[in-house]
């Protein structure tokens, strides 16, 4: 039952005289609830009363930001805290970094909890990739003026400036022409290089820097993306280290349009500007490796 509260007027506002017991919220009539729980007032701060005897299952609102709830009761009583979120800071950061924990504070929507025995993009100094260099096992022949897509999970917002490849092998014979592009999922190009350098260069990792599309944007958000890459060379022989080709098995349960490698034309000789994600092939697949930076 409700407390009867004394009210007295000071200069036309109503104020409270006197001490006011707790107020006892009855389990009466809700289905499966079986004791009371009171609410026995306000703290400025903290996760506990400072004095008092509380009942297992009182609460107080903490004015900074929560609630807390005792848990056994007695002189202060055991408290918990009901995890209030906290914009000022998070636990886990957003790259997966692990960080120490804080009393009240709340991880954000796009952390990630990163495993112990297991390398990251951040770990290479990376925003993404599309598998762990070290798996890198074979050299494989891009064909001439066919374009890749390789795929690439972004799992939180990151502003891209290059591009990361590994090189098999020295491409040979004349470079007409060749591109590296981040697509977006809708097929969109929103940054891209011309340059034909990385085509000719030598077997090792290699780096390319991107150029803004006209009206893009390289702050991306989280989802999927592709980057495509394509070269028109004499003899068709420059090598990308990548895991096993010719086969649908990295692709399993995925449908053309979230394809994470494809092929998208092969009479390509220069990026196009936009390609459509539910055209991806599986014909000439070729899982390169490709990472953000």
């Amino acid at each position: 039952m409700l407390q009867d509260i004394d009210l007295q007027y000071i200069g036309g506002v109503p104020t409270f005289g006197g001490p006011v017991a707790a107020t006892a919220v009855g389990a009466t009539g809700l289905t499966g609830a079986t004791a009371q729980s009171r609410y026995v007032g306000a703290i400025a701060s903290g996760t506990a009363p400072a004095s008092g005897t509380f009942l297992a299952g009182d609460w107080m609102v903490v004015q900074s930001g929560g609630i807390i709830v005792c848990t056994a009761g007695g002189t202060q009583g055991t408290w918990v805290s009901i995890t209030a979120l906290d914009t000022t800071a998070t636990d886990i950061q957003p790259d997966g970094a692990q960080a120490a924990g804080s009393t009240s504070k709340a991880a954000d929507a796009g952390h990630v909890h990163p495993s112990l025995d297991a390398a990251l993009p951040s770990d290479y100094g990376m925003l993404a990739w599309n598998f762990d260099p070290a798996t890198l096992n074979t050299s494989t022949a891009m064909v001439s003026e066919t374009l890749y897509l390789l795929g690439l999970f972004i799992r939180r917002p990151v502003t891209v400036a290059k591009v990361w490849l590994a090189i098999g092998a020295q491409g040979t014979g004349s470079v007409t022409a060749a591109g590296i592009g981040l697509y977006n999922s809708a097929g969109t190009l929103l940054g891209s290089s011309a340059s034909t350098a990385w085509a000719t260069a030598v077997a090792g990792p290699d780096s390319v820097a991107l150029t803004v599309q006209s009206g893009q944007s390289l702050s991306i958000t989280a989802g999927l993306y592709w980057v495509g890459l394509f070269a028109e060379q004499a003899s068709a022989v420059v090598n990308l280290r990548g895991i096993a080709s010719g086969t649908s098995n990295p692709n399993m349960n995925l449908t053309a349009a979230t394809y994470r490698f494809a092929t998208n034309g092969t009479a390509v000789t220069s990026l196009p500007t936009t390609v459509t994600p539910s055209a991806n092939s599986e014909t000439g697949v070729i899982p390169f490796f490709a990472g953000l930076g």
